[in-house]
C-alpha cells in the first residue's frame, strides 16, 4: 500500500487491520503516529506538533510503519490466514444452521472435514 493514496475508509481500515496485527513490531514512534493518523485521523501537521516532531518526520515515520507492517504480512500471513479461518468457521456453521434430520451424517462429514482443515493449518487428508 503506497502511502501517497487518498486515505479512504477502506485503506484506513486494511491498515488498521495490519497495524493490530503487527503494531508491536514497530517502533514506537512509528506504531504511536500510524495510530494518531489511523484511529484519531490527525494530519501530519496535527501529529508533529504533539510529538514535537517536523511534519516530514510525521510522514516519513508513517510511510516506514506502512511499508514495515505490509511487508510484515507479505512475509507471515496472518490477517490473510486469520480471515481465511473466519470464512472456514463461517462455512461450518452455515452447514449446522442447515442440518436437519435427514441430513446430519452427510453435514457433520463435512463440519469436521472444514474444522479438520483449520485445526491442522490447511492440511487435511479429508480435502476440503
Amino acid at each position: 500500500m503506497k502511502v501517497d493514496e487518498n486515505w479512504s475508509p477502506e485503506r484506513v481500515h486494511g491498515l488498521s487491520v495490519l497495524l493490530d496485527a503487527y503494531g508491536e513490531l514497530l517502533p514506537p514512534r512509528q506504531k504511536q503516529v500510524m495510530e494518531m493518523k489511523l484511529e484519531e485521523d490527525l494530519s501530519f501537521g496535527e501529529i508533529a506538533e504533539v510529538l514535537s516532531i517536523s511534519r516530514q518526520a510525521s510522514e516519513d515515520a508513517l510511510k516506514r510503519g506502512v511499508r514495515a507492517v505490509s511487508r510484515y504480512e507479505d512475509r507471515l500471513g496472518y490477517v490473510a490466514k486469520s480471515r481465511a479461518g473466519r470464512q472456514i468457521v463461517l462455512g461450518a456453521l452455515g452447514l449446522l444452521r442447515s442440518m436437519t434430520k435427514d441430513n446430519w451424517d452427510k453435514v457433520r462429514q463435512e463440519v469436521s472435514e472444514k474444522l479438520d482443515f483449520l485445526v491442522n493449518g490447511g492440511e487435511s487428508s479429508h480435502g476440503v
